[in-house]
């Protein structure tokens, strides 16, 4: 757990700037109003989600929230700088590629790990690691 959140700190400083600065500002430009409505969205959906027991990413839920703003100025007629199509479609290949790669690198971690620790001990169909009299049939 200290490793989880020793990991999300680095990352928090090593990248939340960038993080902050694409959503902010590259996908389209964020003025007050824009803001306001962007991370009411983002809550609202948060909420109702979790409300729900379904787990959502708040960071997906604020691009979602900052794409429907601006897609609603447009169906409005209000004048906007639109969307940066090139940072968006990034963003949604990364959130496609997210999941499969850390599935990847989790199994390989597992496997890894297990052969390291513990490459003689027999499992049960469960996967659970038998104890030595257990192995032996005692």
């Amino acid at each position: 757990m200290l490793c989880g959140a020793g990991a999300f700190v680095v990352g928090i400083l090593t990248l939340g700037e960038r993080t902050i600065s694409t959503v902010g500002s590259k996908i389209t430009t964020l003025t007050p109003h824009r803001s306001f409505a962007t991370q009411t969205g983002a809550a609202v959906a948060v909420l109702s989600s979790s409300a729900c027991g379904l787990p959502v990413s708040t960071s997906h839920c604020l691009v979602g929230a900052v794409v429907g703003v601006s897609l609603a100025e447009k169906l409005c007629g209000v004048p906007n700088t639109g969307l940066d199509l090139t940072v968006l479609s990034k963003i949604v290949v990364g959130w496609v590629v997210t999941i499969p790669l850390a599935a990847a690198v989790a199994a390989a971690a597992f496997v890894l790990l297990s052969w390291l620790t513990c490459p003689h001990r027999p499992y049960n169909e469960g996967g659970e690691i038998l104890h030595n009299a257990t192995a032996r049939g005692e």
